[in-house]
């Protein structure tokens, strides 16, 4: 699960790796989680701004907390830099 030393890094797309040279780490909204099954797969899970408003917040926090026990999410919390930059300069 984790990069070899001769791949590629790449630790923000919204897609598998697109070829054995790269190493991905999948991003994934809390609406996207769980993904489809891929036991070579990484993931960060976490709450994008786009999903805060509109949304059931409690649940998606309950799907981020859910997230962060499955042993292929390696990060958690993605999008929050965004809002509070939003907040600071509106």
């Amino acid at each position: 699960m984790l990069p070899e030393r001769d791949q590629y890094v790449n630790i923000h797309a919204h897609r598998g790796s697109a070829d054995k040279g790269e190493w991905v780490l999948r991003s994934l909204k809390s609406s996207g989680y769980p993904p489809d099954q891929d036991p070579y797969a990484a993931y960060s899970v976490g709450l994008h701004p786009w999903e805060i408003t509109g949304r059931d917040i409690p649940n998606a926090l309950k799907k981020v907390r859910l997230a962060v026990e499955n042993s292929q999410v390696l990060a958690a919390g993605r999008g929050f830099a965004k809002i509070w930059v939003f907040a600071l300069f509106r």
